[in-house]
C-alpha cells in the first residue's frame, strides 16, 4: 500500500490481527505496553512485523527505550507494577511489595509508550517517527 494511502484504520486492522483477544476499542492513543500488555520479545516480534507489513525504517528506534527486556528485573518491576487491580488487600501488598523489590535491582524503571499513533506517523513517513507524534499530541493537547 502506498505510504501516502495510509489510514488510522489499516493501523487498527493490523493491531486487530495482532491481538483478537483486546476488548476494548482499538485507537490511536491505544499503548503497546500499558493496554496491549506487550513487552519483552513479544513486542520486539510486534515491532519487526509492523516493520515488515508497512515498510518502516526502524533504524532510529531503540527498543530499550521504550520496553523492558524478556525476562530482566526492569520487565518484572512492570508486570508487578501495572497488573490489574485486585480487590484484596493483601494481594495489592503483595503487588507492591514485589514491584519495590524488583526495582531495587532495575537499573531502569520507566519507559517511553508506544501508541498506536507513533506506528501510523511512522508507516506514514516510512520511518520511526516517535519524536514527531510525541510533538504533535504535546500541541493538541495544549
Amino acid at each position: 500500500m502506498p505510504q501516502h494511502q495510509l489510514t488510522p484504520e489499516d493501523i487498527y486492522t493490523f493491531a486487530k490481527s495482532e491481538f483478537p483477544e483486546y476488548q476494548r476499542a482499538i485507537t490511536l492513543s491505544t499503548r503497546l505496553a500499558e493496554d496491549l500488555k506487550l513487552l519483552g520479545d513479544d513486542a520486539s516480534e510486534f515491532i519487526e512485523r509492523f516493520s515488515e507489513q508497512f515498510n518502516v525504517d526502524l533504524s532510529g528506534f531503540v527498543f530499550s527505550d521504550h520496553f523492558p527486556a524478556e525476562g530482566s528485573a526492569e520487565m518484572l518491576a512492570y508486570l508487578s507494577r501495572v497488573a490489574a487491580p485486585s480487590k484484596h488487600t493483601l494481594i495489592r501488598f503483595m503487588r507492591r511489595f514485589d514491584c519495590a523489590l524488583w526495582q531495587l535491582f532495575a537499573n531502569k524503571i520507566s519507559f517511553k509508550p508506544v501508541t498506536l499513533e507513533h506506528l501510523y506517523l511512522s508507516a506514514k513517513s516510512g520511518s520511526w517517527a516517535y519524536e514527531q507524534s510525541t510533538q504533535l499530541s504535546t500541541r493538541q493537547a495544549k
